[in-house]
């Protein structure tokens, strides 16, 4: 349950399909490279031990979605976390744990602004289509600094 994203997690959707976008699959990967930075030795081989401020990632399906909800919410925390990275992961941190993150917290944010404006005036709002506009594979790749192989010269999309 380490990689599993944020939604997957609400306790009403434990039994439903799930429906799955490009997102889900970026938000695993943080999670994945995150757990790595934090937990291995790479020169020892070696898996350290959990680090106390992602033990909750480990818990019951409610901790689990608490801690990654605050990871989200509470910039302050997401640093602690960024710091107890390994060193010989400070360059997967700042080239792609923290830029995946500030993908996912620029579309949160944004997301949540437009949910108040739409229940202010009254109009439907859907937060998962929101959030595939926002996280999406061009705005990924311009995030860690790639190019499509496929795209032409000048063309990201």
């Amino acid at each position: 349950m380490k990689a599993s994203r944020v939604d997957l997690l609400k306790p009403a959707k434990q039994n439903a399909t799930p429906r799955h976008a490009f997102r889900h699959e970026l938000e695993s990967l943080l999670y994945i490279l995150l757990w790595a930075a934090l937990h291995y030795d790479v020169s020892g081989k070696v898996r350290c031990e959990t680090q106390e401020l992602v033990k909750a990632w480990d818990g019951s399906l409610e901790q689990i979605r608490a801690a990654k909800l605050l990871f989200w919410v509470e910039r302050a925390a997401a640093l602690k976390i960024f710091e107890l990275v390994r060193p010989e992961f400070s360059d997967v941190l700042k080239s792609w744990i923290r830029r995946l993150w500030l993908i996912f917290r620029k579309a949160r944010t944004v997301v949540t602004v437009l949910e108040i404006d739409a229940e202010e005036f009254g109009e439907p709002f859907d937060k998962e289509k929101a959030r595939e506009k926002l996280i999406t594979f061009d705005a990924f790749m311009a995030c860690i600094g790639a190019k499509p192989r496929w795209a032409k010269e000048g063309q990201t999309n």
